[in-house]
């Protein structure tokens, strides 16, 4: 009934408003239903309908505004963003770009003439395939570029098993939870790859069954793979020019979901979460893309293909330039494939990798930026086979390899560091060799007989008058002055080969970088050849080469810090880039965007605000009976965090609610601040203290509900800009890489403990006067403190402006509230998230079910006085702000269920040690006593920072501050129940743990019960370990749940109502325990009334008129003071809080004669 009910919302909000265009949605439905063979139950469908609502709104809106892309409606079109990425991306991202697998190098531009436009799918490009409900884009990226790399080698086109989902683990894929494409190449170098047919992809994880399948690639029939130089439009470009090639792109946005054909462009960023392949590229209407063959299916976009944006600088649309890499299958170093044979050629002093010639013709895939021809140019002279060769005259041989003359026209790729037992020699009858007399041989000659450069060098060449914008190029030669030109031109006639490379530097005038100009030196020769010769016209050479940027450098070879390099300064107002260090990996960073230095001054603000909320969140004896309604605010985070999440104002989602709230929390501590308190309730005794048998001001306790009203408000402000705070630190902490998050959650609760310690010290060396409860003879006075609070408040306002960086919202990000629902729907449905909310709720309800015996124990049997307990808090904050700091630095990559179990058993070991030597009277000191807390804290940070850590890493981007609202408020909700359980629980337990009479009688069957009580409260805490296998051990745990485990509708019930249920079971708590005929009963933590004492007799005057007489007592109450007003005549019925432990229990009157 619930489930029905909940979804029964959501079909009123898709419902309403019926128009013209929802008849139209309405058709449109019924259509997509049958052209995609959709079937529901009338429960899901009207969920289904909602998502399809809000699709067809979006690429209405978005088709009329006249983009070069069409959107349109697809077999995806009924799901949410966030449902159709669940299962529909799984790219996962190493630690750095490339990771730690060896490469076979980085394929870079080469100088020769790009085609204008490129289609591999008629040649190496078999159907588009479907991924299905399954995170293995990577797998089929993968497979694509081996298609085509076989095929062009081959010429044979075969359909490839995504074989990897089940077969690469131990190379760092994750089946269905994804993986990477490099880490696919690496298997395919070990493994054999099997056919479509043989080993069919299930789109599911499985037991890996590669050896009894239909090969369709040999074991080692792949050397290796090659990783494109990032961010480099044409070298990508140069590859895709050659073969498909495997790249990661962002398509985790509503126009890729739903893209129908056309350009894509500016729709996307460079989060990389998704593996696809290029297999071409080309102009459409006067705009240039790439051609990607994506694994969605032939339904979706153009017939499974889109085209992206080609010519976007830096990564690219989508990120499409960032990560891309494919396979090398001819003529690599040695291992060799096993169509090829590793030989050595004689005279050579090396070998090579040479396939057999197939009826004169070779192979030619091969390597990325070789210029040597594969021909048939070797045989073996004992059998006569001949065999294929890369043939060179002045250079173009693969990366490691050189170019080796065997005669004067000839050279021959050789691999200097490898031998063989086989020998090789050239083939006298070659027809291939004339080939060769086509280039001018005679230049070479000339070239290689300079003399050899051993150093680099270095010219710094003059800046242009007029300053250059930024990312325009370097001075060009027509800038340059004829000494530069001619000293250049000078080197250039003296270059010789040099295996490694020389090169020349120029300084960048607009950032003070050193761009470098790389000439490798058989390139060099090359180019210098083609342009004639030594004497070749400097810009001419200079324009072929290869441009390649680098920061500068310390002499270590580290990136230079600002101390070490004075290019790295500041030059009119603008920060210097890594001019030329590549784009910075997603390395495991959940969120794009650049990562936010929390202690920069333009952020200063954000640290500032918890540890304001710190210093404003004193302990609740400042509030006196007022603490519980302080607390109520903290209830209400998930509807806060909704608010922020939901409706910016002025264009930010954080920052204007930080203002609010803390203007709140200011006006309302000044008004506190400056209004006169009532007299107090006692006289006022001449030693200072109060006089607790003579009563000053009978209205005092009635006089508390304005103030506690004003402390609510108070309290309202500071949790508001709390959480809105809260929102901002998911945010940042989602920027942060894998290795370092955790560290802002750490750092700002560092600073919030720092806050409280101060709050600490103000209220507990402050108010320490008698009429606190305290011991000194001075003391601050209420309204004081609250204008001292209301200091940090009032600066919080300008600060929370000004001083923090909130990424304003665009006009295209903002959603209506209908799709911010279907968002949270989507979350509180995930059973990543439902499993967190679980083991919020239930370890706060059974591993805090707690002796009613600690507060006695403490207060009597240990001594401890008021101003020894706000001393050791004191210390105790300290402690525990250092294990925030041991966490930041030592334990962000450790188990967080072993940190949680371990911290855990320690906390209840070391508590139940000093529970029981107090108990038994072994050691009875407050000191003693107190000195335990501060044992814990360390353990205690940890403990407390972890949940935190699970909050950012199952967070989603636009929901920040409603899932932080969402877990932390479970987990407070959690707290009304388990004190309620412990009070029915022990308040069985005979002797009574909450009469301090049997404290002060202190007898061993009574020391029994209060041991057997903690015992049994250790018990519970150990039981709520069992819970730990709810939430993920670690950040990789965490993303591959989110990925990996669907979504039902009956979690989002089932939280829905559980929130429900405990927000108002722990408002009714709250307010009953501030209502005096409810205030002493056990479930709100009272003692609770009794009618078994014994019936006793005083004398008490109830009327002028009965004069005295002899009543009966047979009612509980807490203090001397409501009997007192009972007897009286002022009270006519029980009143009284019995919150506090030392409450007096008292037999009273329970119906006094009505003046009878």
């Amino acid at each position: 009934m619930a489930k029905a009910l909940s979804i029964a919302c959501l079909g009123v909000l898709g419902f309403a408003g019926a128009h013209k265009p929802r008849t139209d949605v309405e058709k449109a439905f019924d259509k997509f239903l049958k052209d995609f063979s959709k079937d529901y139950d009338e429960v899901e469908k009207q969920a289904r309908f909602g998502a399809f609502a809000d699709n067809f709104e979006y690429i209405t809106r978005e088709n009329a505004k006249g983009h070069s892309y069409q959107l349109g409606l697809n077999e995806f079109s009924d799901l949410s963003l966030d449902e159709f990425k669940m299962n529909k991306l799984g790219l996962k991202l190493p630690e750095s770009v490339w990771g730690e697998l060896p490469s076979l190098g980085m394929h870079k531009a080469g100088n020769s003439s790009l085609p204008s436009s490129v289609d591999w799918r008629s040649k190496a490009v078999t159907p588009v395939k479907n991924q299905k409900q399954c995170g293995s884009c990577w797998a089929f990226s993968t497979t694509g570029a081996l298609e085509g790399a076989w095929a062009i080698a081959t010429g044979k086109l075969v359909s490839l098993s995504e074989q990897l989902v089940d077969c690469s683990k131990k190379f760092g894929n994750e089946g269905c939870s994804g993986g990477l494409m490099d880490n696919g190449f690496k298997y395919e170098e070990q493994a054999p790859v099997c056919t479509e047919d043989s080993y069919p992809y299930l789109a599911k994880n499985g037991i890996c069954k590669a050896s009894g399948c239909k090969v369709g690639i040999p074991a080692h029939g792949v050397t290796g793979y090659k990783d494109v130089k990032a961010d480099d439009e044409q070298s990508l470009m140069d590859a895709v020019s050659k073969q498909p090639v495997s790249v990661a792109i962002e398509a985790d946005q509503m126009a890729f979901q739903l893209y129908k054909g056309g350009v894509l462009s500016k729709t996307c960023g460079t989060k990389l979460d998704h593996g696809v392949l290029v297999v071409g590229y080309g102009t459409e209407d006067g705009k240039d893309y790439w051609l990607v063959k994506n694994s969605w299916g032939s339904t979706w976009g153009e017939s499974g293909y889109v085209k992206l944006e080609r010519g976007k600088p830096g990564p690219g649309e989508c990120g499409i330039k960032s990560q891309a890499s494919y396979p090398v299958v001819h003529y690599e170093k040695p291992p060799c494939q096993k169509d090829e044979t590793q030989a050595e050629v004689e005279g050579a002093g090396g070998s090579v990798c040479a396939p057999k010639c197939n009826t004169g013709s070779c192979p030619t895939d091969v390597p990325e930026g070789t210029t040597a021809k594969p021909m048939c140019i070797l045989q073996d002279e004992s059998s006569g086979d001949k065999y294929c060769a890369l043939a060179c005259i002045v250079g173009g041989c693969p990366d490691g390899s050189k170019c080796v003359h065997l005669s004067s026209l000839l050279g021959v790729c050789i691999y200097p560091d490898s031998s063989s037992s086989m020998k090789l020699g050239v083939a006298p009858d070659s027809s291939e060799i004339t080939a060769l007399h086509a280039t001018d041989l005679s230049n070479a000659g000339r070239v290689q007989s300079h003399a050899k450069l051993t150093q680099p060098k270095e010219f710094r060449l003059s800046c242009p008058p007029t300053p250059r914008s930024p990312g325009s190029p370097l001075p060009s030669c027509a800038e340059l002055d004829a000494s530069e030109v001619d000293s250049i031109q000078a080197w250039l006639r003296g270059f010789a080969e040099h295996d490694q490379g020389t090169r020349f530097k120029a300084t960048d005038c607009r950032r003070c970088s050193r761009m470098v100009l790389r000439f490798s030196g058989e390139g060099l020769r090359a180019t210098m050849l083609a342009k004639g010769g030594p004497n070749a016209d400097f810009a001419s050479v200079l324009d072929s080469a290869v441009v390649h940027s680098e920061a500068t450098k310390d002499e270590d070879g580290k990136n230079a810090t600002p101390d070490q390099d004075p290019c790295m300064k500041d030059v009119d107002g603008v920060k210097p880039e890594m001019v030329g260090a590549e784009e910075a990996p997603n390395n495991g960073a959940l969120a794009s965007g650049e990562q936010v230095d929390i202690y920069e001054f333009r952020n200063i603000g954000f640290l500032l605000q918890y540890f304001a909320v710190g210093f404003l969140n004193v302990p609740g004896y400042v509030y006196a009976t007022a603490a519980v309604v302080t607390t109520m605010p903290w209830s209400f985070k998930l509807f806060f965090g909704f608010l922020n999440d939901c409706f910016p104002i002025l264009g930010y989602r954080r920052k204007p609610y930080m203002v609010i709230g803390w203007t709140l929390c200011f006006l309302t501590l000044l008004v506190l601040g400056t209004k006169p308190l009532p007299k107090p309730y006692f006289c006022m005794a001449p030693d200072g203290n109060f006089d607790k048998d003579q009563i000053c001001n009978e209205e005092a306790r009635w006089a508390g509900g304005e103030f506690a009203c004003l402390m609510c408000l108070a309290a309202l402000g500071y949790v508001v800009a709390d959480v809105a705070a809260d929102g901002l630190m998911v945010e940042f902490a989602q920027r942060e890489p894998q290795e370092k998050r955790g560290t802002t959650q750490t750092t700002i609760y560092l600073v919030r403990t720092i806050g409280s310690i101060a709050a600490t010290a103000v209220v507990g060396i402050g108010m320490n006067g008698k009429e606190y409860n305290g011991t000194f003879d001075f003391t601050l006075r209420f309204n004081q403190v609250m204008l001292i609070f209301s200091i940090p408040a009032g600066l919080m306002i300008p600060v929370s402006w000004f001083l923090v960086k909130d990424t304003p919202v665009q006009e295209g990000q903002r959603r209506s509230l209908r799709q911010y629902l279907r968002q949270a729907w989507a979350l509180m449905t995930h059973k990543a998230v439902f499993m967190v909310v679980m083991w919020n709720f239930w370890e706060a309800v059974i591993g805090r079910i707690n002796t009613t015996a600690s507060g006695l124990v403490k207060s009597e049997w240990a001594g401890v006085k008021n101003f020894q307990n706000q001393l050791f808090s004191l210390v105790s904050l300290m402690v525990f702000s250092y294990g925030l700091h041991i966490v930041k630095k030592r334990f962000l990559h450790c188990s967080w269920r072993k940190m949680l179990l371990g911290t855990g058993i320690f906390l209840n070991v070391m508590d139940g040690t000093l529970a029981l030597l107090t108990t038994y009277d072994i050691v009875r000191n407050q000191y003693f006593y107190l000195g335990e807390q501060i044992l814990d804290d360390i353990p205690a940070a940890a403990n407390f920072v972890i949940g935190t850590f699970i909050v950012v890493e199952l967070a989603d981007q636009g929901v920040e501050g409603l899932t932080y609202g969402l877990l932390t408020t479970v987990a407070n909700l959690g707290n009304p129940f388990s004190r309620a359980i412990g009070n029915q629980i022990f308040g069985l337990f005979r002797p009574n743990l909450s009469d301090s009479a049997n404290y002060r009688s202190d007898t061993p069957e009574f020391r029994n019960t209060v041991a057997l009580s903690f015992l049994l409260s250790y018990g519970f805490s150990f039981a709520s370990f069992l819970l730990l296998l709810l939430i993920p051990d670690q950040k990789e745990e965490a993303q591959r749940r989110k990925k990996a485990w669907g979504s039902r509708s009956t979690y989002g019930v089932i939280t829905i109502v559980l929130l429900a249920f405990a927000m108002s079971y722990a408002l009714t708590i709250n307010f009953m325990t501030m209502i005096p005929a409810t205030a002493c009963l056990e479930v709100v933590g009272g003692s609770g009334y009794t009618t078994s004492v014994s019936t006793v007799a005083v004398e008490a005057p109830l009327s002028s008129k009965c004069g005295r007489m002899h009543v009966h007592l047979v009612s509980v109450f807490c203090s001397k003071q409501d009997l007192r007003a009972v007897l009286q005549g002022t009270a006519a019925s029980p009143r009284g809080f019995c919150r506090s432990s030392r409450c007096v229990t008292i037999p009273i009157p329970s119906l006094l004669p009505r003046h009878e």
